[in-house]
């Protein structure tokens, strides 16, 4: 089974239900001639902490995901390398991270499959 790299700072939870959620509901990407589909993509922040959730179908088509995050929404940078599961068909995934910022901090997601490479739509958080 394909392991989970995160930065050191992050680690998987739950959020309470009074978290600002953020969603993007039909969260298609950019697809270069790509058979995966991102079901959907949203994040809740709560006390500085940061957890993206995040689903697609073809989950056997998909090799890897980076966490991508930025404070500009133009630069963004890798927060973490995120592999894929051996399971066949739709899978979810999460992301948890407490980044220190001020203002905005956006992210996305950038799909690799194969040569392939597709985005998703960014989400934003203010403090």
């Amino acid at each position: 089974m394909k392991k989970i790299l995160l930065s050191l700072a992050a680690a998987v939870i739950m959020i309470a239900a009074s978290a600002q959620q953020v969603k993007t509901g039909d969260a298609p990407v950019s697809q270069n001639n790509n058979t995966i589909k991102l079901l959907s993509f949203s994040g809740t922040l709560e006390n500085n902490k940061v957890l993206l959730n995040w689903a697609i179908s073809s989950n056997e088509t998909t090799d890897r995901f980076e966490v991508e995050r930025s404070t500009d929404n133009l630069n963004f940078n890798t927060a973490a390398l995120v592999f894929t599961s051996e399971k066949s068909g739709n899978e979810s995934y999460k992301y948890f991270e407490s980044p220190s910022f001020n203002g905005k901090i956006y992210y996305r997601l950038k799909i690799y499959e194969g040569q392939a490479v597709s985005y998703s739509k960014v989400i934003t958080f203010a403090k």
